[in-house]
């Protein structure tokens, strides 16, 4: 380790197939309620580096975000809210997994609800991005990202429940 704490993770061979980040399935379902959408998609990330990885926390991990694809691209389509204090990072040793749920609430369009989904159907194919990082500074609270292929999910699809 050096004076600055310790050393940045490497990444393996980029030829490496499996996602760092799954999810539990490949379909999950967006149960309607009165006040907009909800979902359990539970995850396992599991470090696909030579060195501890960070996950930035308050009272929990911080969530993942969803991207959902578009055409050819992907597009961020849901972002949670997450507290602004600052706890201890999730730390993640080299090959370790870590596992949680991501509880996704998303108020309808032109509610008052936040989140939203931010496109206009909510239904299609998704991915998560996590926020990972390879160093961490406990001082901001803040370190260098994995490369985004190791903070990405496998893809999977979220269905609106009923008509």
């Amino acid at each position: 380790e050096s004076a600055d704490g310790p050393p940045a993770a490497r990444s393996p061979d980029p030829a490496s197939a499996a996602p760092a980040l799954r999810t539990s399935a490949d379909r999950y379902t967006l149960r309607r309620t009165p006040t907009g959408y909800e979902a359990s998609i539970p995850f396992t990330y599991t470090n696909p580096t030579d060195a501890a990885v960070y996950v930035p926390s308050c009272r929990g991990t911080h969530p993942p975000s969803l991207e959902k694809r578009v055409d050819d691209g992907w597009e961020l389509a849901w972002s949670p809210v997450v507290l602004l204090c600052l706890g201890p990072p999730v730390v993640i040793q080299a090959g370790e997994s870590h596992a949680d749920t991501l509880r996704l609430t998303a108020g309808y369009p032109g509610s008052d609800q936040a989140p939203q989904f931010t496109v206009e159907d909510p239904e299609g194919e998704y991915r998560m991005v996590w926020t990972v990082y390879e160093s961490y500074d406990p001082d901001s609270g803040r370190g260098e990202p994995l490369p985004l292929r190791h903070r990405i999910s496998n893809t999977f699809v979220l269905e609106v429940e009923g008509p």
